[in-house]
């Protein structure tokens, strides 16, 4: 009961008025999924992250199964082992942001598949599906999800994607903002219940 009650106590805090709504029907079984789905276009990146070192604060780098447990800690996700690793279990890549050896923030990315709630299907050998970008409620605000995002470019650019794709909930307007003011993204209007 204590997990619930952080769980609500954050997604308050953080969530606007109507994503509370959204979230509220999903305990009576309804499910409403207003999204956007963006091509994120990575050669319009302005500035670059590189230029704004923070180095000195966090560290930055690939995640691996052995970290899953530091994923699990944060009162406002509701995930599980057996979904964390199953992602590892199709090779998808994890970037993280660490602070004093622990993790802060973290992005995925899924190298075969657009799996998202709204829809799934195989991806060309150029692309990649980003998902599940979060930040400690703490940490926000100090544009890590823009470092993390940059650096996941880099290493998805090393493995031959150039189209990246994601999707972002109406409601979710920290998102919204970082993608439509540091990306120049093309983006299109769905919704999925």
């Amino acid at each position: 009961m204590n997990a619930w009650l952080q769980f609500i106590t954050v997604k308050l805090r953080f969530d606007s008025f109507l994503q509370t709504i959204i979230n509220s029907l999903k305990l009576i079984r309804i499910f409403i999924y207003p999204y956007f789905i963006f091509e994120e276009l990575v050669n319009n990146m302005f500035p670059n992250p590189e230029q704004m070192d923070i180095s000195q604060e966090f560290e930055i780098g690939l995640a691996h199964r052995k970290d899953i447990n530091q994923m699990l800690r944060f009162s406002d996700r509701m995930d599980d082992y057996e979904k964390l690793s199953s992602r590892f279990n199709r090779e998808d890549i994890c970037e993280a942001a660490w602070s004093n050896g622990k993790i802060i923030a973290f992005s995925w990315a899924n190298l075969n598949q657009f799996d998202s709630y709204t829809a799934k299907y195989k991806l060309q050998k150029d692309e990649a599906y980003l998902y599940d970008a979060y930040t400690s409620p703490e940490y926000r605000g100090k544009r890590l999800a823009y470092h993390l995002r940059y650096h996941l470019y880099k290493i998805l650019k090393t493995n031959g994607k150039h189209k990246f794709y994601s999707i972002s909930i109406k409601t979710n307007k920290p998102t919204l903002k970082f993608k439509k003011n540091h990306q120049r993204t093309n983006y299109w209007l769905g919704s999925a219940n």
